[in-house]
Parts: structure tokens; C-alpha cells; sequence
């Protein structure tokens, strides 16, 4: 109903299939044929068997290889043929495909082969393997398949396999690794393409379009195939190119070359985000939209853009499209890739008055996080002043349309992912009042739906129950006391499972299905935990508090997650996207103080579980070279006394050599002088690297002929920095080995070395 105006019918678009090339039914003969090597053709063949296996079959069913490939009784073996092959026997296959390619994307199954066969010839043209075949053969049979495909791209992409068929082809011909295509639970193939890369592997921190690091070298020919597609795109009406932003299939098509057009040194003409401009303007319909000036790395319009000068339409097809799954797809793919004063003047326009329609909306609430997404990306980076008064000006006005309102504690409870985004908008405004507002708000609401969740016998009641009552006339400090011990027992509510998430996990396990045929081999299945699906985006949104540029908020969480119970501590620490998303961030903005001890007392309490962990024993490791040295002896204390245990897996050996257990076991004295020189050499290094990076950046010129001062002939020796470097670093590696006994010497003894270690320098020429 929210896309009624996008009927337009593409009934037209397929009136060329009948005169398209289809290979013939495949005989049984041929079939049965095939199904008996696909018996012989296991994995204890080794790689030269099964090179000849693929070169005889290739023989056998000669002019039938395209008619096996849409056989749904024979496709599985002839992609085994593709992996399998070698270069040569690749192109063969390849040419054969070449006159039904059209066909062969279109089919079921034929289209997962035509995958492989481009993840494969991706990684050659990557890695240049490409033997004694010449390259010009590789890219020229690459093209052969590509061009009749791209050149019915603008239909093709409507239908879910033809529409795989084309993103793989896109990156082939963009000179960038296959895109990774997720699978669901009822894919009709459950397998990978081999050589394939997820999205955010590829993508442009930051920028979110292609990145040029992961790209390699391909021929002219393919990227102008590209621009040809994206033409032909532009060339479509209205209502035509609405269609495909509402069609799911074709929509992640658009979104992907998106991606790949925005990024101005992709390609190599250099014209890709002008047009996704055009894209983006024929999309909203909007004719006299300014055209893009690429100057910088998204690129400005050549005219100033303003809201006012956004019509009435525009704003409706992006509302429209906001409330479609489909084309909030594409929007997103638009607001993180388009250039800003443009993205400024639409989103002004669309969303100012409606945040919480967007919010409320299935749909519409993801393209509200991208839009705060993009908006978080902007605000650190340098704009005009003009720019960088939009941005605050939007930013602030989401902002306080969100949070004023009586919705936001149902916000923070229910809708996360747009809080985590609003925090890091607010972070990166100049005025701090609105970081402290926005955080005192998630703190408050959170600790008011612990409260009410307490009133209930559970394990929120449980952990709730340790708050010590708040005084009649509280002080200043017992007031934010017991604010704190709350905010604690929160954070340690939200990572612990609540019963319905329980038993939603368990009734999910005891439904699933037994390993199947296709199920991998050796591995059991592993029950999901149900705090997976919710504690990560709760654990971004604490380590977002953490980083919050208002003291208050940021000192606050602080100490609150400082406390958190062993139970939620031990989750944290031994999830690793948890850990990465919050533990990580405390020790960062923690490292030295008070705060960071009493974490690292409360993991010690915790080594033995975590030092025999995947993840845990990372923790450890972080925790333990950035403790002091009462805090590396309270590691050691606690690993040493479970050597038997810990020394059973290769996690617990690697964090028993971390600590050097066996030292501290033998003679804990000895351990200590280690320790120590460990840490003297350690603050040398960190003094000296500060001189020396400004002496980098100063180069002064010399100055000849001067006579030296009696002050610098009275001055007192400096030791050079390598030499002082070197030298500590030697006293470091010296006393991983050695367990003499404690120096005197103070803090000079790694000086007094360098100085006796320190070469002549040779003498200074002088000028007649």
C-alpha cells in the first residue's frame, strides 16, 4: 500500500526469452553416467586425480555440459568440476557456458554454478595464477560471459537467481572479491560460494562505499561494461526504476553497485558517483536535481542545495520508500553513499516532524539509524562553516525530537539500535549538553525498567536485591552512590539471560532438526546462548556511554560496570564480539586509574576459567600487560596455583607462559626482579619515544663555523635514543631468561648501560 504508486508492469521486459538460446533436455544416459562419477569423485582423490577425472568427463559429455548444468540431477557435479579444475579445463567449461548465459543466470540451478565459475576466475585475475595460459585469453572469456548478461541487466535483476548472478558479475568486472550472499534456513543452497567476502569486509570505514585496497587490476573493457548497466538503468522511467528499488531482489543489486559507483577511484573513468547522483535523482523522479562535482571523496554538487528547494514529491518517495523492507534497502545504501548537502536537503525535508513514525516503523527505524549513522561519520571530519551548521542544526533536531518526547524511555528499551546511533551523534556535537542529556536519560530509563522488572521473582530480582538502601536525607555523594550501585546491578540484569530468553533457546534447540546430510562433519551442534541476540547491542550502547564526552555520564558508567557481578563479568569477557564492543573500550578510557585495578582484580578472581578460554585467555592478556605489578603478581598467584589444569590446553600453556607461572612457583623473588626490570624498561621506552618523534618532525639546519659554548662543553652527557632503546629492550629480552637478584641503581641502571654501550660518533668535518 505504501508503494501504490509504483504499478508499473516489466511484462515487456521478457518478451526476448523465447528468442534466447536454451540448451537441450539432458538425456538419462547422460545422467546416470554422471551420477556414477560423482560416486568416484570424493575427497580422498588427490588434486592431479582429479584434474584427469574433470579432463575425462569434460571429454565425455562434450556439447551437453550446459544441459547437465540446469539438470538438477547432475548441476551439484559439474560445480565440483568447476572447483576442481584446472585453468585450462575452467575455460572450457566457461566457452561452453558462453552462448546460453542469459539461460544459465536465469535458472535455479545453473545460476549457483555461474557463481563459482566467477569466484574462481575473481581469484586468479587477484592472485595471478595464471600458469601458461595468457591473461588476455582469462579476461576475454570472462567478458564473453559477462556482456550478454549486463546487457539485459536492468530485467535480469527482478529474479533472485539471475539477480545473484549479476552482484557476482559486478564484482568481477569492479576488480573486487565476490560479495558473501547470506544464507537463510531455507535457501535451496545451503553451501557458500567459495572466495567470497562479506560486505563489511570490502567497505570503506567511514565512507561505507567499496574500499580501493581491496580492488586489483582488470582491464578498461570491464568497468565500461559497469557504466553501460548503470546507463541503461538511467534510461528506464519513473515508475520502471521504482519498481526495482521495490523488489527485494534487485534492490540489493542496486544497493551493491551503489557502493561500487560512489567510490571515485574505483573506476576508472572517474565518473561512478556522478552517476549514482543521476540514480539517486531518477529514483525521487527529481529532473532538475544539481548534477555532482566530484571534489572531494564523495563528492558536492555543483549548486547549492537547500531544504527548501527539495519539492513536495521527493519527500514522499523517500517516506515511501522508508516504509518498504525492500526499498529501505536501497535508501540506506543512498543515505551512507550520497553526497552530504544533498543527503542534508532530502533528509531535512523528509524526516523533520516524523522521527517517530520512523522509529515505530519495522522498516523505517533501520533508515533512521543509517541516517544517525552517516551523521556520526560527518561530524568529527572538516566542513565549511555553512556545512557544519547543517549538520549540527539536523543533528540537534533529531536529537530533540527523540528525547524530549515521552516515547524515549520506550525507545531505550525497545528500539537500541537507534540509541546506540543517537549517542554517537551527540557525542561528536561541540555543545556537551546534549551528550550529558541524552546519556542521563538511557541511565535513568534503564535503571527504571530494572526496578519494575524486580518486582517479579527472577534473577533481575535477584541481582536488584543488593542495592542498599538509599538514606532519608541522602548527601550528595550517597545519592550518587546509590545511583551508581543501581546503574551496576543494570548492567549486570542485561547481561544475564532472563527466563522467557531461556526457554525461547531451549525449545529452539529441542525443535531443530538432526545434522542432515549436507551438515558439516566433526562438528556438534552448539546450543545458541540466549543473551547473543540482544547483550551485544546493550554492550555497544554501555561501551557508547563510556566514551561519552560529558564527564558525568562517562565517570558514571565507569565505576558502575567497574562492579558488575562475576557471572555477568565471566559472559563479557569470554563472548568475543561482547568483549571487543565494551571491555575493550574500558580499558581503554580506564587505563591507570582506580577503575582499571578493580577490573583487573575482579578478572583475576575469574583466570583460571578465563586463561583456558578462546576468548577469555585475550582478556587476560590485556588485562595482565597493562597491570602494575601488584596486579601481573595477583595473575600470577592465581595461574600458577592450576599449572595441572591449565597446562591440558593450548589456551591455559599460552597463558601460563604469559605469566611466566613456573618462575613465580619456583621463586617468586626472582619473579619479582624480573617483573620490575620488565616495567623499568617499559617506562624508558615510553619517555624516549616522545623526544624522539618531535626530533623527527623539527629538522633544524646545521649550523657550520660556530664555536661551541662553554655551557654545551659543560653540559652533561645525553644518552642517544636508539641507544638508550636499544639498550632497555636487551635488559628486557635478558630478563625474560635471567632471575638475578634486585638492582640499586634506581631508574638509572638502563641509562648507565646505554652510556657504556653508546658509540663514538665520528668527527665533524670542518670547512676550510
Amino acid at each position: 500500500q505504501i508503494f501504490a504508486t509504483f504499478t508499473a508492469s516489466f511484462a515487456n521486459m521478457g518478451d526476448n526469452e523465447s528468442a534466447q538460446d536454451k540448451p537441450r533436455r539432458l538425456e538419462d544416459e547422460t545422467a546416470d553416467y554422471l551420477a556414477q562419477i560423482e560416486i568416484q569423485f570424493t575427497d580422498a582423490l588427490d588434486q592431479e586425480d582429479k584434474i584427469n577425472l574433470v579432463d575425462n568427463v569434460l571429454s565425455e559429455i562434450n556439447q551437453r555440459t550446459a544441459s547437465a548444468a540446469c539438470d538438477r540431477r547432475t548441476n551439484y557435479l559439474i560445480e565440483k568440476l568447476c572447483y576442481a579444475a584446472d585453468l585450462k579445463n575452467l575455460l572450457i567449461i566457461t566457452r561452453r557456458f558462453i552462448p546460453y548465459a542469459v539461460f544459465l543466470a536465469r535458472n535455479r540451478y545453473s545460476s549457483h554454478l555461474i557463481q563459482a565459475i566467477l569466484s574462481r576466475m575473481c581469484y586468479i585475475l587477484k592472485f595471478e595464477d595464471f600458469g601458461e595460459t595468457p591473461r588476455s585469453e582469462v579476461e576475454q572469456a570472462i567478458e564473453d560471459l559477462c556482456r550478454p548478461v549486463m546487457k539485459e541487466f536492468h530485467w535480469l535483476i527482478l529474479e533472485q537467481g539471475a539477480s545473484h548472478v549479476a552482484r557476482s558479475m559486478l564484482s568481477v568486472l569492479a576488480g573486487i572479491p565476490i560479495i558473501a550472499e547470506r544464507k537463510g534456513k531455507n535457501s535451496k543452497h545451503q553451501h557458500s560460494i567459495a572466495h567470497s567476502e562479506p560486505m563489511e569486509n570490502l567497505v570503506e570505514p567511514g565512507l561505507f562505499y567499496i574500499a580501493k585496497k581491496v580492488s586489483y587490476s582488470v582491464p578498461s573493457s570491464f568497468h565500461e561494461i559497469v557504466l553501460e548497466s548503470t546507463s541503461s538503468l538511467l534510461q528506464l522511467s519513473t515508475n520502471e526504476l521504482e519498481r526495482l528499488i521495490a523488489d527485494f531482489s534487485s534492490s540489493a543489486v542496486l544497493g551493491f553497485l551503489i557502493r561500487i559507483l560512489s567510490n571515485p577511484s574505483l573506476l576508472s573513468s572517474g565518473t561512478g558517483p556522478a552517476l549514482a547522483q543521476r540514480l539517486f535523482s531518477s529514483a525521487f523522479g527529481w529532473k532538475e536535481c544539481p548534477a555532482l562535482s566530484v571534489v572531494s571523496s564523495k563528492g558536492t554538487l555543483k549548486d547549492p542545495l537547500t531544504e527548501e528547494m527539495v519539492p513536495e514529491g521527493v519527500s514522499n518517495v523517500f517516506y515511501a520508500m522508508a516504509g518498504d523492507r525492500a526499498g529501505s534497502y536501497f535508501l540506506e545504501a543512498l543515505i551512507e553513499c550520497s553526497a552530504l548537502d544533498f543527503l542534508l536537503s532530502v533528509v531535512s525535508r523528509s524526516i523533520s516532524g516524523k522521527c517517530r513514525e520512523y522509529v515505530e516503523d519495522g522498516s523505517g527505524n533501520f533508515v533512521l539509524q543509517a541516517i544517525l549513522r552517516r551523521i556520526s561519520c560527518e561530524l568529527p571530519r572538516t566542513h565549511s562553516s555553512q556545512m557544519a551548521q547543517r549538520l549540527n542544526a539536523i543533528s540537534t533536531t533529531i536529537t530533540d525530537e527523540l528525547v524530549d518526547s515521552e516515547y524515549f524511555t520506550h525507545l531505550v528499551n525497545f528500539k537500541g539500535g537507534v540509541v546506540l546511533w543517537l549517542l554517537a551523534v551527540v557525542r561528536g556535537l561541540p555543545d556537551e549538553s546534549y551528550s550529558e542529556r541524552v546519556g542521563n536519560k538511557v541511565i535513568e530509563a534503564w535503571i527504571a525498567n530494572a526496578l519494575n522488572e524486580a518486582a517479579e521473582d527472577g534473577p533481575v530480582k535477584t541481582v536488584m536485591s543488593t542495592v542498599s538502601a538509599l538514606p532519608s536525607n541522602p548527601t550528595e555523594a550517597e545519592a550518587l552512590t546509590h545511583k551508581q550501585q543501581q546503574l551496576s546491578a543494570t548492567f549486570s540484569t542485561k547481561l544475564i539471560a532472563s527466563a522467557k530468553g531461556e526457554k525461547a533457546a531451549q525449545d529452539a534447540i529441542s525443535q531443530s532438526k538432526p545434522a542432515g546430510k549436507g551438515a558439516p562433519k566433526g562438528k556438534p551442534q552448539v546450543a545458541v546462548d540466549p543473551r547473543d541476540t540482544t547483550q551485544l547491542l546493550v554492550a555497544r550502547i554501555i561501551g557508547s556511554l563510556l566514551k561519552s564526552s560529558a564527564p558525568s555520564v562517562s565517570q558514571l558508567t565507569i565505576r558502575a560496570f567497574a562492579h558488575l557481578t562475576p557471572e555477568s563479568l565471566k559472559y563479557v569477557a569470554t563472548s568475543g564480539a561482547v568483549s571487543r564492543a565494551v571491555l575493550d573500550v574500558f580499558f581503554e578510557v580506564t587505563a591507570g586509574t582506580t577503575e582499571f585495578k578493580l577490573m583487573g582484580i575482579s578478572l583475576a578472581t575469574l583466570g583460571v576459567e578465563l586463561a583456558g578460554h578462546y576468548v577469555g585467555q585475550h582478556i587476560v592478556r590485556q588485562s595482565f600487560d597493562s597491570a602494575d605489578l601488584r596486579g601481573k603478581e595477583k595473575w600470577a598467584m592465581t595461574l600458577s596455583g592450576a599449572q595441572d589444569v591449565l597446562s591440558r590446553t593450548k589456551e591455559g600453556t599460552a597463558s601460563l607462559r604469559l605469566v611466566n607461572a613456573e618462575l613465580y612457583q619456583r621463586d617468586p623473588t626472582e619473579w619479582r626482579s624480573t617483573i620490575k626490570r620488565k616495567l623499568k624498561a617499559e617506562s624508558l621506552l615510553k619517555e624516549l619515544d616522545a623526544p624522539v618523534a618531535v626530533n623527527q618532525q623539527t629538522h633544524k639546519p646545521k649550523e657550520q663555523n660556530k664555536p661551541a659554548t662553554s655551557e654545551k662543553k659543560n653540559a652533561p652527557e645525553v644518552v642517544p635514543a636508539k641507544a638508550a632503546k636499544r639498550a632497555a629492550t636487551e635488559d628486557a629480552e635478558v630478563s625474560d631468561n635471567s632471575g638475578g637478584e634486585e638492582e640499586e641503581g634506581g631508574d638509572n641502571t638502563a641509562a648507565k648501560t646505554a652510556r657504556k654501550r653508546k658509540r663514538k660518533r665520528p668527527t665533524k668535518p670542518t670547512q676550510n
